[in-house]
């Protein structure tokens, strides 16, 4: 839902990237309205549907298996949990 409600943070992501990155690029990265609409379709495609299907209880997306994603919401908040002998 925050993906879907703000897309500005992908655009606040992509400039902060951009802008931490700047002196080891070779090249000026062209930055405008198409790329960060491009930039964010592509993290819905690749992830946001992914997890968001694996969180609720969607096997598969047009044939494509969820549990094939590396990552689930569930995974990404227990790695923030000390471990047991913490």
């Amino acid at each position: 839902m925050v993906y879907l409600h703000y897309p500005e943070i992908i655009d606040n992501v992509v400039a902060e990237i951009l802008q931490r990155e700047k002196n080891k690029l070779t090249f000026k990265p062209i930055v405008n309205e198409d790329i960060i609409k491009e930039v964010r379709e592509k993290i819905y495609r690749n992830f946001i549907i992914y997890v968001d299907a694996n969180d609720n209880g969607i096997d598969k997306i047009d044939s494509k298996e969820v549990t094939g994603v590396p990552t689930t919401l569930w995974a990404k908040v227990a790695k923030m949990n000390p471990m047991w002998w913490d």
